[in-house]
């Protein structure tokens, strides 16, 4: 059973950070990484790093 709070959802495998899936949605919204880095006023290997986190949790 997954134990979910406002920062994340926490399963026997996983963590899955609430900010990974927002930083994820600004992405699919901007259909790039550069331009969803801007918009987050992060660097660009941050977005990166938070997707690729994304995609090992969820084994994609």
């Amino acid at each position: 059973m997954a134990d979910i709070n406002k920062n994340h959802i926490e399963s026997e495998s996983y963590t899955l950070e609430v900010s990974d899936l927002e930083v994820f949605k600004i992405v699919a919204d901007e259909n790039s990484i550069s331009p969803a880095a801007k918009r987050l006023n992060y660097v660009q290997s941050n977005v990166t790093v938070r997707i690729k986190r994304l995609e090992t949790e969820l084994q994609t």
